[in-house]
């Protein structure tokens, strides 16, 4: 746990002004203060709008993108519930929208954690049209395009490009960022609304996910991939954005800044 480490080793990757957007790590809670100043710092440098308590309950809009930073999982950690995520949706809009915490179910990863989050806070990501994205379990794993979740299984299908819109999502799970991987437990890797998975023994190194949007001109339609250390790419796909990018805030007054939030933000 190094904040200023942290911090100093992205801005030499990508660069002082790089918009870096991130939940807090079950981890990281013990000075995440600190952490949380260092994001606080870049989201004002390159003029991020946002409300909330940064990592652990937080909205914000940054250039047609909204995201919905929630601690859910970890107790105590996660001051507005679901109440964030249909608010902060509602009020910001945004064509892309992320819904970015930690903690995972146990059926949407393939270790041995736990249900921590509740289907609640997936269900009202699914409803506003939000790619969900978490971290925690040491490896990686991305879903096919859902349109339901519950607890035996999600309702999937086979579409391509992955649609982005009111009830139609996916989900990843992306923690092969640089600590130890993890095996697949029980099976895991072989559940039919997996697209992708990574873990031991054929998975040994690190990586990340790489989306890229705006593809060829077009604002609602976006690539990833997931690349290695290595440079190689294991997994790419497209999506396209079904989302309209009227909000309330749009509506009736101009963009709140990062200190002053809409009254009505307030869960």
């Amino acid at each position: 746990m190094n904040p200023d480490g942290w911090d100093t080793m992205i801005s030499s990757a990508l660069g002082a002004d790089f918009p870096y957007f991130a939940a807090a790590g079950n981890h990281d809670l013990p000075v995440w203060g600190n952490y949380a100043a260092k994001l606080k710092q870049r989201w004002e440098r390159v003029g991020a709008k946002c409300w909330g308590d940064v990592g652990l309950g937080n909205v914000c809009s940054f250039r047609g993108f909204t995201f919905i930073i929630s601690g859910t999982g970890n107790p105590g950690y996660d001051p507005y519930g679901t109440n964030l995520i249909n608010r902060g949706f509602s009020n910001y809009g945004g064509l892309w929208r992320v819904c970015l915490w930690h903690k995972n179910q146990h059926i949407l990863q393939l270790g041995d954690k736990v249900d921590e989050v509740g289907w609640d806070y997936y269900t009202s990501c699914l409803n506003n049209g939000a790619i969900i994205v978490n971290g925690h379990e040491h490896s990686y794993s991305r879903s096919k395009e859902i349109t339901a979740f519950n607890s035996t299984a999600p309702i999937y299908n086979e579409h391509t490009p992955i649609a982005v819109g009111s009830n139609s999502t996916f989900v990843v799970v992306s923690g092969v960022a640089g600590a130890d991987v993890r095996i697949c437990t029980g099976g895991k890797e072989n559940n039919p609304w997996w697209a992708k998975t990574l873990c031991l023994p054929s998975f040994t190194t690190s990586g990340a996910l790489v989306c890229v949007f705006n593809l060829n001109g077009n604002e609602r339609e976006a690539y990833c991939y997931f690349k290695s250390v290595n440079r190689e790419v294991l997994d790419s796909f497209y999506l396209v954005s079904q989302n309209g990018i009227d909000s309330y805030l749009s509506r009736t007054a101009p963009s709140p800044s990062s200190s002053s939030p809409s009254p009505d933000m307030s869960p």
